[in-house]
């Protein structure tokens, strides 16, 4: 009889799994992400300095296509090794942006969309124990490409900007067979 729940309850667990794990209306308007986008970021570390980074990010469904994987090309500062994964909470109602880095650095956003303008906000744990509320708008400008400001607070209220920057997807181009061109 306990083997028989136990089966009944694994049973029951991967089907539900299954079903929170397929693609929503809300997740496919992800899919504006899926692909490979250039980034050029200007952190702001004080109204006198500005650094810039630039790099590549990769963004791939997960089968299912209720995650998107994000994974940057090169390891530098905006990278550490890490990855996002965006996806569609239908339990919050809410967009998730959940990033993990190898510097133990993690940061989870709850997100809206509305007008071509997505909104993440959550609270980022420093690496003392220290937390501060951040909030990420990503703008789309156009099809293949979208404006970006991280910004934090400390009340939640009074936002100072972290980084600015631009994103470009790489669209790929069909290649001509130099077979015919003679």
């Amino acid at each position: 009889m306990r083997r028989l729940l136990s089966i009944a309850f694994t049973i029951f667990v991967a089907g539900t799994t299954l079903v929170s794990a397929q693609a929503t209306p809300e997740s496919e308007k992800l899919n504006y992400f899926a692909g490979t986008w250039k980034l050029e970021i200007h952190l702001r570390q004080s109204p006198i300095s500005d650094k810039v980074f630039f790099g590549t990010e990769h963004n791939e469904w997960l089968p299912g296509r209720s995650l998107l994987l994000s994974r940057p090309e090169e390891q530098n500062v905006l990278g550490k090794g890490g990855v996002t994964v965006m996806a569609y909470d239908r339990n919050a109602k809410a967009y998730t942006y959940h990033q993990i880095k190898s510097g133990r650095e993690e940061q989870k956003l709850f997100g809206t969309f509305t007008d071509g303008t997505w909104t993440w906000t959550g609270e980022e744990i420093a690496q003392n124990p220290k937390t501060f509320k951040t909030r990420l708008i990503m703008k789309e400008v156009s099809k293949t490409c979208y404006s970006l400001l991280l910004e934090s607070a400390n009340d939640g209220q009074n936002w100072a900007i972290v980084m600015e920057g631009i994103a470009t997807k790489i669209v790929p181009r069909a290649h001509q067979d130099v077979a015919f061109l003679r």
